[in-house]
């Protein structure tokens, strides 16, 4: 090997390094759209959201089914894509086996303490990302004609049980398989309870909305070019998010989890009390089960305080941790969090015998004077129903309104015709996204 030792920096060529960047981002920039277009991931998009008019400006009458004048948003792909935005792979199926709540708890030992034998998989941050990541991929849909998936995701903020904030954001994807015999290259749907959106943004490359004006009967219906949805895989159609009512916030939160603290000299203990909400606009039982539940509790290491924004002169970090129930379980002592990764949980209305559910967590620290930290959740609630949810309908063929009225006159009005929407097959989950309780 030749080394050569120069008294003077070499001075590179910025002409030259500019254009091998250019080449570098060209080139990679060229692999990103052929995998876009060769695996038909989504295209990430965004809100502009347009504002509210100011106050004592009169909104258009004659607002669909006499609510809400829903805002628009406009549904842009990132620059260079040309497809329609899809969501790729299929839903994974969790384990089925519930974990049950048992009568008589003991804190047991955590048997994942040792962060040398604990894979950064369990950590907080890599964690919710899996989670996350897996959550919002819509399934795949194989039912004949066209079909719906809505995927909602729920942010909230809870003190003392009670929700301090809150906002829904949701994706409508369509797939359209076809039948033998049908030709058909676009289709009308109507958003049903179109009320309930706070914005919504179509999907301009296969998606055409009937009537702009806010004040038109027909807000809400669109045109679909079935063509770009003609595969199991679903497309995004419609980003949007929810309206929320301000005297009812916590209606799109399934589950309550409060924490009660109780703080030593060296030690931390908490329990973590859910239950159904009985404030859940989807509520249709006793009792609720969420799938591939991540629950993570911390203390507050922070170094500086959150209010006074002043440093603080110790922090206490946990070196050990004890908690119930044990299984699925782990202790992260360099974040000083414990995280609890669930398949199948049952949550039970307040009411309901047996519904005083709870976790239970100990914290050790090093040093004196631990501080109480929050309470984080992920998880999916599937096919929640409810008549007030945001739905989705098509317009009848001609074929399908003369089978319903065989026997109707030629050029006589059919009964359908008054009424003729028919139901989308729709598959539904809610998601927890940001939902923290303190």
């Amino acid at each position: 090997m030749n080394l050569t030792i120069r008294d003077q920096p070499i001075f590179e060529d910025e002409s030259q390094a500019k254009q091998a960047m250019d080449e570098m981002a060209n080139t990679l920039r060229m692999v990103s759209d052929r995998s876009r277009h060769s695996s038909g991931m989504v295209y990430n998009t965004y809100f502009v959201i347009q504002r509210a008019p100011p106050p004592g400006i009169r909104r258009n009458a004659g607002t669909i089914r006499g609510r809400r004048d829903v805002r628009n948003t406009v549904f842009i792909p990132s620059p260079g894509n040309e497809l329609p935005p899809s969501s790729a792979g299929s839903e994974s199926q969790p384990p089925t086996s519930p974990i049950r709540h048992m009568t008589s708890p003991s804190i047991a030992p955590s048997t994942a303490t040792d962060d040398h034998t604990v894979s950064d998989t369990t950590s907080v941050r890599s964690g919710h990302a899996t989670h996350a990541a897996g959550a919002a991929v819509h399934p795949d849909l194989y039912e004949s004609g066209l079909n719906a998936s809505i995927i909602e995701t729920v942010n909230a903020w809870f003190s003392e049980g009670n929700v301090t904030k809150s906002f829904v954001v949701g994706e409508l994807a369509l797939a359209n398989n076809p039948t033998t015999g049908t030709a058909a290259d676009q289709t009308r749907i109507r958003l049903d309870n179109f009320q309930v959106l706070e914005k919504v943004a179509a999907n301009p490359h296969f998606v055409q909305e009937i009537a702009k004006d806010a004040g038109d009967d027909k807000r809400g219906e669109y045109d679909i070019q079935l063509g770009s949805i003609s595969r199991p895989m679903p497309t995004v159609a419609f980003k949007y998010q929810l309206h929320i009512d301000p005297t009812s916030p916590s209606a799109y939160c399934p589950v309550i989890f409060k924490p009660v603290w109780n703080l030593e000299e060296t030690q931390a203990s908490a329990i973590i009390y859910y239950t159904l909400n009985p404030s859940f606009a989807s509520h249709t039982g006793e009792s609720i089960t969420l799938k591939n539940l991540v629950l993570t509790i911390n203390l507050d290491t922070a170094t500086h305080d959150q209010t006074t924004k002043q440093p603080r002169e110790s922090v206490a970090h946990a070196i050990s941790a004890a908690m119930y129930p044990n299984t699925g379980a782990t202790f992260r002592r360099k974040t000083s969090t414990v995280t609890w990764r669930i398949p199948e949980l049952e949550v039970k209305a307040p009411t309901t015998p047996g519904a005083d559910s709870k976790l239970l967590v100990r914290f050790v620290t090093s040093t004196p004077g631990p501080r109480k930290g929050t309470v984080e959740a992920k998880f999916e609630l599937r096919g929640a129903e409810s008549a007030s949810q945001l739905g989705i309908s098509r317009a009848a063929s001609d074929v399908e309104q003369k089978e319903a009225d065989p026997f109707a006159d030629e050029g006589r009005e059919s009964p359908l015709s008054a009424a003729s929407w028919l139901g989308v097959p729709t598959t539904r989950k809610l998601i927890g996204g940001k939902y923290v309780s303190f």
